[in-house]
């Protein structure tokens, strides 16, 4: 009669099992239940860590791309919108300038950060109501940029700064009689805002003699940077001003 075999067993040792030990435990179903459970955890410690690897791996890269589209300037926070394959926009929302409960989006093609477009005075000044007066040299620009970007800056005004209506007028009196606008220039309407639109070396003034006009010169029909800067530097004083009312009330 062939002799049942014997199992082997181990006496309890103060000393923990070797490796060889565990492994040939395991072979016979009898490694104790805390070396089970021990060996268990490290296999989900090891597993947590690959998944966690793996998601990082996706996730860092992601997080730090998002991070460089977001930037702050001149008082606001920007958002580089790149969704567009031709078009890259420099996005940012605020409240009405004029305290109005609304939120008003802007929409720049060029960077803030790099406009360098020559400024004077202090855009801080608005009155209720106003007027985009241009001229001959102006007209001539349909299909061209500028007067895309010129309705963009009727919006800015109108409703995030918060002037309400703001009418077309000519620049002289004849170009004003031939399209039946008014005749608007800093001078004529110190009761309005005013925002003169004209060509030649870029820049964006506020007037020496009616400080609630604004001259915004550009280069040619394709030259919106000018608009785009009376924008920002609208945004930044008044971003200055509204931090001068907080710090007076604190």
């Amino acid at each position: 009669m062939a002799k049942k075999k014997a199992k082997k067993t181990f006496k309890k040792k103060s000393s923990k099992l070797s490796k060889d030990e565990k492994e040939e435990l395991k072979a016979e179903g009898e490694l104790p239940e805390k070396e089970v459970r021990e060996s268990e955890n490290h296999q989900l410690i090891w597993f947590f860590v690959i998944v966690i690897v793996i998601f990082a791996s996706f996730l860092v890269p992601y997080f730090w791309i998002q991070s460089s589209k977001t930037f702050e300037f001149g008082g606001v926070d920007w958002n580089i919108d790149d969704e567009d394959e031709i078009i890259t926009f420099y996005h940012t929302e605020f409240p009405a300038l004029n305290g109005a409960n609304i939120n008003y989006n802007v929409y720049l093609r060029n960077d803030p950060r790099e406009n360098d477009v020559y400024t004077e005075g202090d855009f801080r000044y608005f009155k209720v109501g106003g007027y985009l007066s241009w001229g001959e040299d102006i007209e001539s620009c349909r299909g061209g940029q500028v007067l895309r970007a010129a309705s963009d800056l009727t919006s800015f005004v109108r409703t995030g700064v918060g002037v309400g209506n703001i009418a077309n007028a000519g620049l002289t009196p004849e170009f004003a009689e031939k399209l039946g606008f008014p005749f608007v220039n800093c001078l004529t309407t110190p009761n309005r805002t005013v925002i003169l639109l004209e060509m030649g070396e870029p820049s964006v003034i506020q007037s020496g003699h009616n400080p609630y006009c604004y001259i915004v010169t550009i280069r040619d029909c394709e030259s919106v940077k000018p608009i785009e800067k009376f924008i920002i530097k609208t945004l930044e004083d008044n971003s200055l001003r509204i931090k001068e009312l907080q710090d007076l009330k604190s």
